[in-house]
């Protein structure tokens, strides 16, 4: 931004990343890493760094992948005060400081309530899935799975405590209609979340959590 279009002060953005993938045969190892910055008055602030490793299985005995995915942000000098949210929401986890300066950086927790987990510093997510291939039936195309979440967002890295949770859901594609999945998931916390000033308890256990949306969660 700049005075000179009307800003109230004069920064830049910085940005870096690299990604590195390689196929193994059906499936995938991908590894990544990311650093964003705005520089004003020549000091370094709101430094965003975020690592990536995705693992996609090839189709087992023709009838399943693994997918996996870990995920860890890291907020520096976070003048804007800007934070992660970890919680039952899909989100916006690709946004950057380029993208407006967004307020937050989400994550998925599905068994816990949206940014039931908040920090100005840190966070991490980890997910396992286990994906049937597609089921034809007339012109859709129905999926399951089984997954498995853990995450955490706090004020800095040595705050982390991963919460996890388990469950299961479906999958439907009309690629008549649209190339995205209709999402059903069902989602049951193995850790209790501690009542706090502002929110109420999440139980571990049933009765769970069910979310409805669309794409995959990751």
């Amino acid at each position: 931004a700049s005075s000179v279009v009307g800003s109230e002060r004069d920064f830049t953005v910085l940005q870096a990343s690299f990604d590195w993938a390689v196929d193994t045969g059906g499936g995938v190892h991908s590894l990544g890493a990311s650093w964003e910055s705005r520089l004003h008055d020549g000091d370094a602030t709101d430094q965003l760094v975020r690592g990536r490793y995705v693992l996609i299985s090839p189709i087992l005995g023709g009838l399943v992948r693994v997918v996996a995915t870990s995920n860890l942000g890291v907020l520096v000098n976070n003048t804007q005060k800007r934070y992660f949210a970890v919680g039952g929401s899909s989100g916006a986890d690709t946004a950057t400081l380029a993208d407006g300066y967004p307020r937050s950086f989400d994550s998925v927790l599905r068994g816990y309530p949206i940014n039931r987990f908040t920090g100005y510093g840190a966070k991490v997510t980890q997910h396992i899935e286990i994906r049937t291939t597609a089921l034809k039936l007339g012109f859709a195309r129905l999926g399951a799975l089984v997954f498995f979440d853990a995450g955490h967002a706090a004020h800095d890295l040595s705050q982390l405590s991963l919460y996890e949770n388990v469950g299961f859901g479906l999958r439907l594609l009309l690629p008549q209609l649209n190339t995205y999945a209709l999402r059903a998931d069902w989602a049951f916390p193995l850790r209790t979340a501690p009542a706090t000033d502002s929110l109420p308890e999440v139980p571990a256990g049933w009765p769970g959590r069910m979310t409805f949306g669309f794409r995959q969660v990751f």
